[in-house]
């Protein structure tokens, strides 16, 4: 997983296909007038979903996967905590489907906070649980930018 500031983005395209064009685009957005809902950025390789989220209880999710793309959050105001653990550390809960590109998984991991402005980037080898409720938490609007995988 890879955690960073928007403004370093471009450090990371060698290692994510397409990067560039996620971050041509989100560049290109006044996210203030941007409403929430799918948008793609070149087909079904690379689009952006804006959204707002409610974080939600440890207790009622669970770690997510995805096979067939790489998530970029990025995050534009709320402070999101996300947990994060190595794929191997964790055990399946349901079997991952190519329909939804998606497996849930129970374990353990380490919690990470991110601030308006910054980023995560979910791997196929790194499971994710976002937005988790933390005390006092408030909606966290960001866009998810999908980043298919070849």
């Amino acid at each position: 997983m890879i955690i960073d500031r928007l403004d370093q983005l471009q450090h990371y395209f060698p290692l994510v296909k397409n990067l560039d064009l996620a971050l041509a685009w989100l560049s290109a957005q006044d996210f203030s007038s941007v409403e929430n809902g799918k948008y793609p950025i070149d087909g079904e390789q690379v689009f952006a979903i804006v959204t707002t989220i409610d974080p939600v209880n440890l207790a009622d999710t669970r770690f997510e996967v995805h096979r067939s793309y790489i998530d970029c959050h990025v995050v534009l105001s709320g402070v999101e905590t996300v947990a994060y653990a190595p794929l191997a550390d964790l055990a399946p809960e349901i079997d991952y489907t190519r329909e939804s590109d998606c497996q849930f998984l129970t374990g353990h991991g380490q919690l990470l906070t991110v601030e308006p402005g910054h980023l995560w980037i979910a791997l196929p080898t790194d499971a994710h649980w976002p937005a988790i409720q933390t005390g006092q938490s408030n909606p966290v609007r960001k866009v998810i930018v999908k980043l298919a995988v070849d």
